[in-house]
This record gives structure tokens, C-alpha cells and sequence, in this order.
């Protein structure tokens, strides 16, 4: 209980039964164990873990980066030249026609019409599409992206300025 109070809901009903508490010398000692009872850490170590990879405290570096293009066209663009993985995006079109945003998996710039795109969002006219993921897609070479006014794979149709409006967030 002692542990809910001190970090809330860091501590799960499940965390907790996996604590075990011993009584020697005096002084309290814990232990983390698995299932099994098998002791796989301290409690010092198993909280000093599970703090530092949850990111309690804010920070300036590390984290999802940010693609932003207010004029996305047929162009390709490269966003990221090796695997990573896609999070989120905020896309918007800015016309009264459908407008189409392909991903690539690719490290260097899609060759709009050329390469086969990993995904294809359709954005409805004068709509937006917005989408925020817990686990990421996973691209296994890079992350690419480009803009066409059709849907096909091969299409090469070009947005005019400003119509696709993109943002990706990635990692």
C-alpha cells in the first residue's frame, strides 16, 4: 500500500503482488519476483527502471520528432533515411477535390508514382485526418512521404501550394 501511496498509479494491483517484502536485521528489504517466485530485482532497482523508462519528469531531449510540410506536393520527401517508426499525423486538406498522402518505406526520397507507398490516407475535401498511436507503425528502412491529387499507386497528379497540409509524428 505503502508503495500505491508514494506513486499512485505506478503501482497496479498486478506490480504489487509481484513485491514481495522480508523482514531481517531490522530493517525492511524488498524484492521483485515473477510468477514464479523467482527473484528478478530489487525494489530499488525494479522502481529506479520502471521511473527512468517512464519519463515521469519532463525533458527537452529524446522523444518523437516532428515532420511538418504546409505545401505537401507529388515531390517525395524524405523524413527519415532509417527505420523508424510513424506515431501520429495531423493532415489536412485544404480543397474542395480528395487529396492523397502516401507513406514510403524507404530511406532515401519516394519517387511519387515510381514507388509503391506503404499506406495510403485519403483526405476528404476541406477535411482533416488526424490519428494518434500508443505503438507505432513500424517502417523497417525510412520514412517517406508525398502528396497526389489521385489514388492509384502510380498517380503523379500534383496538389497546387498549400492544399495538403502535413504533420507526422515519428520516431
Amino acid at each position: 500500500m505503502a508503495l500505491r501511496n508514494a506513486f499512485g498509479d505506478l503501482a497496479s494491483d498486478e506490480s504489487i503482488k509481484k513485491i514481495n517484502a522480508a523482514q531481517s536485521d531490522g530493517s525492511q528489504k524488498s524484492k521483485l519476483v515473477d510468477e514464479f517466485g523467482n527473484t528478478v530485482g530489487t525494489t530499488a532497482s525494479a522502481l529506479d527502471i520502471n521511473i527512468k523508462s517512464g519519463s515521469l519528469a519532463p525533458s527537452t531531449t529524446g522523444g518523437l520528432s516532428v515532420y511538418r510540410n504546409i505545401s505537401l506536393a507529388a515531390s517525395g520527401v524524405n523524413i527519415k533515411s532509417s527505420a523508424g517508426q510513424v506515431y501520429g499525423w495531423y493532415l489536412f486538406n485544404n480543397t474542395a477535390s480528395v487529396r492523397y498522402v502516401k507513406l514510403y518505406n524507404k530511406a532515401t526520397h519516394p519517387s511519387v508514382g515510381g514507388d509503391t507507398p506503404f499506406m495510403t490516407i485519403a483526405l476528404p475535401a476541406g477535411a482533416g485526418a488526424n490519428v494518434h498511436f500508443t505503438t507505432g507503425i513500424a517502417f523497417s528502412n525510412g520514412i517517406g512521404i508525398g502528396a497526389t491529387t489521385g489514388v492509384a499507386d502510380g498517380d503523379t497528379g500534383a496538389p497546387a501550394a498549400n492544399e495538403v497540409i502535413a504533420n507526422i509524428i515519428y520516431f
